[in-house]
């Protein structure tokens, strides 16, 4: 016997209507209940850098992979990462997850995820509170230390001289494999002078002609590479520069996209190297104007 002939009316109702019940409520998306989901445009957080010299006070990057933005954080960490608008973004607003990634080339490489609907962030998802703040701890270890000398400080505009280079590192905690351009064994051979306080952000690139690329492995005990370049400071404009050794970190490699989004490629040994956020000391240089 069919069971619907033996169940009086009442209770045909009652399971019909528990059966849609269910149905709708298994297959409703939750994003679409604007009540109980708020959208965002925005996060907050404050990244925490571990490093030997607290003196200095970093800024690092900050990219989101669903929608390749990013942008730099406050000098000392604070942040805030404010979303291009839904019309802006892929597919006209982006549904689902994303990484945040925060970087600081050579320090170690931290994540956090996000959770959006229709291009806006959705609070209390992932990674962030109830209003928008990172509740994660953000930490960005130190994995070695540069200090950059240049000789002579000082160069006039219009002569000709050699500037000698000297570039130490030193690793924390763990060896690091680090990529440059080397003549030798111990010296440095790719450079880039690169303007301070310059609206042109231009930067000049010095090599050796014998320069071929090397993998080189750091440790706890202090390296010192060297290096010698021939200057034309009637090629440069008047004004402070600081000295920037080509140095590529191995291991805690980003994304490329997010390499590619500060304007550069991973192993790059040209003018482009200035995008990379990277915590050095020294290397300063003035090109004076002639007495």
């Amino acid at each position: 016997m069919i069971l619907s002939a033996v169940l009086n009316p009442a209770v045909r109702r009652a399971i019909c209507c528990i059966v849609g019940w269910l149905i709708v409520g298994c297959t409703e998306n939750p994003f679409t209940n604007t009540e109980t989901f708020q959208s965002h445009s925005s996060l907050r957080g404050q990244i925490q850098f571990n490093q030997s010299d607290t003196t200095q006070m970093p800024r690092a990057y900050i990219w989101m992979e669903a929608l390749d933005f990013g942008t730099f954080s406050e000098i000392g960490g604070a942040f805030k990462l404010s979303l291009p608008s839904p019309s802006n973004q892929p597919g006209g607003g982006f549904t689902g997850s994303s990484n945040v990634y925060f970087y600081l080339a050579n320090f170690s490489l931290d994540s956090i995820r996000v959770v959006m609907h229709k291009g806006e962030l959705i609070f209390e998802r992932g990674s962030l509170n109830n209003v928008g703040q990172v509740e994660e701890d953000i930490v960005l270890n130190q994995l070695f230390s540069v200090d950059i000398s240049a000789e002579p400080a000082f160069f006039t505009s219009g002569f000709e001289d050699t500037l000698d280079v000297s570039v130490t590192l030193s690793a924390f905690a763990d060896s690091q494999a680090i990529w440059t351009m080397a003549a030798t064994t111990d010296d440095i051979s790719s450079v880039l002078l690169w303007q301070v306080d310059s609206t042109s952000n231009d930067a000049t690139f010095l090599r050796n002609l014998d320069a071929t690329e090397q993998l080189r492995i750091i440790g706890e005990t202090p390296v010192t590479w060297h290096g010698q370049f021939v200057i034309a400071p009637q090629l440069i404009d008047i004004g402070e520069y600081r000295v920037l050794p080509h140095l590529w970190v191995d291991g805690h490699r980003p994304p490329d996209a997010l390499i590619r989004k500060l304007g550069t490629t991973f192993r790059a040994y040209d003018e482009s190297f200035r995008f990379l956020p990277f915590l050095r000391n020294g290397g300063k240089l003035t090109i004076l104007e002639p007495k």
